[in-house]
C-alpha cells in the first residue's frame, strides 16, 4: 500500500461525513440567510472581542479560494512588493507572481531585523502573508514578532492575509493569533482566512471562511458576481455543522499532540535534528549523507512512503512528514526514516 505522508490532508471517511450530515435538507430553501446568521453567532462565540469591530465574513471554497480572493481585492498596482515568511506555503508565492509582484522572503526567526532593513521599501509593499502556525513544520511566529509585523502593516497601510487554518489544532504554549492581535492596530485591510480542511478533517468539502472589515467583504461580494465562486447552499449547512463541532477539533488536537511528541522523541533520541508542530515534522538531513531528492526516492522505493521536499517551502536540506494516518503506521515510518539516515551515516 502506498502511504502518502507528503501533505496534511486526511481522507474523509463515511464516519466523518455521517457526523455532520444530519437533517440539513430541513432548512432549505432559506439556507443562505440562516447560515449567515448562524455563522455570525458562532464567530461571536469563537472570538468574543469581535463584536466591538465593524466586521463581516463570507464563506469560501477552502483556503486557496480565500487566499486568491483576498489578494484580488487587496491588489494595488502601484505597490509591487509582497512579503512572505519562510518557511512558506507555496500558494502564497504562486498567487503573488500571478499578480506580477516582486517577493521579499524573510526568515521567521529574523523578523525585527528584516523590517528595519526593508524600512524604505515598506511604502511599496502591497500584501504581507502570515501563516501561524506555518504549513511546513507547524512551528509559529512569536507574539512579539507578530506585533512587529502588524505595527508596520498598519503604519504603511499594507494588506495582511492571515492564514490560521492550523491555529485551533496547535497545542504549543505562547502562540498568539494574528487576528486577535490585529484589534490593537485597527488595520482595515487585515483578512483572516480559515477552513475546515485541517481542523475538521474535511479537505474534500472545499469549505472555509474569510473575515475582514465590511468594506473588504463588500469588495469580495462584488468580485464574486464576476467570478461566480460561492459555497453552495447545501455545503453551507453541512459546513456549519462542522464549525459547530468543537469536540471533534479537541479530539484531533489531543491525538496529534500525543503522536507528535512520541515521533519527535524517537527522532531526537537517535540524533536526528527535527522540529514539529500539530501533525507536521520537518527533518534536517545530514548534508554528507543524502540529497533530499534521493532520500525521498529511497523512502518511496524501499518503504512505499511519499514525503515532501523542504525546497517547496523555501527550506533546502529538509524533508517533511505529515502524521495523518494511523498511529502505528506513522511510528513505523518515523523508525524507517531513522534507520535510513543512521544506516547511511554508518556507511
Amino acid at each position: 500500500m502506498k502511504l502518502d505522508l507528503s501533505i496534511g490532508e486526511k481522507k474523509v471517511t463515511n464516519h466523518i461525513v455521517d457526523i455532520y450530515m444530519g437533517k440539513y435538507y430541513s432548512i432549505y430553501p432559506h439556507i443562505t440567510t440562516r447560515s449567515y446568521r448562524l455563522m455570525l453567532s458562532l464567530l461571536s462565540s469563537m472570538f468574543p472581542w469581535i463584536s466591538r469591530l465593524k466586521f463581516s465574513f463570507c464563506f469560501t471554497l477552502g483556503n486557496r479560494d480565500g487566499i486568491y480572493t483576498s489578494f484580488y481585492v487587496l491588489n494595488n498596482n502601484k505597490r509591487k512588493y509582497v512579503i512572505i515568511f519562510k518557511p512558506y506555503y507555496k500558494i502564497y508565492k504562486e498567487v503573488s507572481l500571478s499578480f506580477n509582484k516582486s517577493i521579499i522572503l524573510i526568515c521567521s526567526n529574523n523578523i525585527v531585523n528584516a523590517f528595519k532593513y526593508y524600512i524604505y521599501i515598506l511604502p511599496y509593499v502591497n500584501v504581507i502573508f502570515i501563516c501561524n502556525p506555518n504549513n511546513f513544520n507547524g512551528c509559529f511566529i512569536s507574539s512579539s514578532d507578530i506585533n512587529v509585523i502588524l505595527y508596520y502593516a498598519s503604519r504603511f497601510n499594507i494588506g495582511v492575509i492571515s492564514d490560521e487554518c492550523y491555529f485551533e489544532l496547535c497545542s504549543s504554549v505562547g502562540i498568539s493569533s494574528p487576528f486577535y492581535l490585529n484589534r490593537y492596530y485597527n488595520n482595515n485591510s487585515f483578512i483572516y482566512v480559515n477552513s475546515l480542511s485541517k481542523r475538521s478533517c474535511l479537505p474534500g468539502l472545499r469549505s472555509g471562511i474569510l473575515i475582514s472589515s465590511k468594506y473588504i467583504i463588500s469588495r469580495i461580494s462584488s468580485y464574486r458576481i464576476i467570478s461566480g465562486t460561492q459555497l453552495s447552499c447545501i455545503n453551507q449547512a453541512f459546513s456549519l455543522k462542522a464549525w459547530l463541532n468543537s469536540k471533534h477539533v479537541y479530539y484531533l488536537k489531543r491525538k496529534y499532540n500525543s503522536l507528535l511528541a512520541l515521533s519527535l522523541d524517537i527522532l531526537k533520541s537517535n540524533g536526528i535534528k527535527a522540529k514539529g508542530g500539530i501533525f507536521y515534522i520537518g527533518i534536517r538531513l545530514p548534508v554528507s549523507s543524502f540529497k533530499v531528492s534521493c532520500f525521498i526516492s529511497h523512502m518511496y522505493s524501499i518503504y512505499n512512503v511519499i514525503l515532501s521536499n523542504g525546497k517547496l517551502f523555501g527550506l533546502r536540506g529538509y524533508v517533511r512528514i505529515a502524521l495523518i494516518t494511523k498511529r502505528n503506521y506513522c511510528i513505523s515510518v518515523i523508525k524507517n526514516i531513522v534507520d535510513l539516515i543512521n544506516g547511511r551515516k554508518k556507511d
